[in-house]
């Protein structure tokens, strides 16, 4: 499961996009061995973009993120959130 920051934070100095080619290709590269992987946006939660059944649609995800999002608790929160939505979807495997 890879998960990247989809706040407005990311966007600054093209942060956010050069994080999500560098996922990309993280997420090509296992693929191309036959690890199946998950990519997850990380807002006030955990936003699933592509779940481990999905094929890898490149467009889609690029599309998928636009480093904009902002509520006043994403900063505070927005992590461990994550932590404990990613945990419960490896609960539910």
């Amino acid at each position: 499961m890879i998960g990247l920051d989809d706040t407005k934070s990311m966007h600054y100095g093209s942060v956010g996009h050069e994080a999500l080619k560098g996922s990309l290709a993280i997420s090509l590269a296992l693929e191309h061995l036959s690890i199946k992987t998950s990519i997850c946006a990380i807002r006030d939660e955990m936003v699933p973009i592509k779940n481990f059944e999905d094929l890898l649609d490149s467009r889609y995800i690029l599309n998928s993120f636009n480093f904009q999002y902002e509520s006043s608790n994403s900063h505070d929160l927005s992590m461990s959130a994550f932590m404990v939505d990613s945990l419960a979807s490896f609960a539910s495997i």
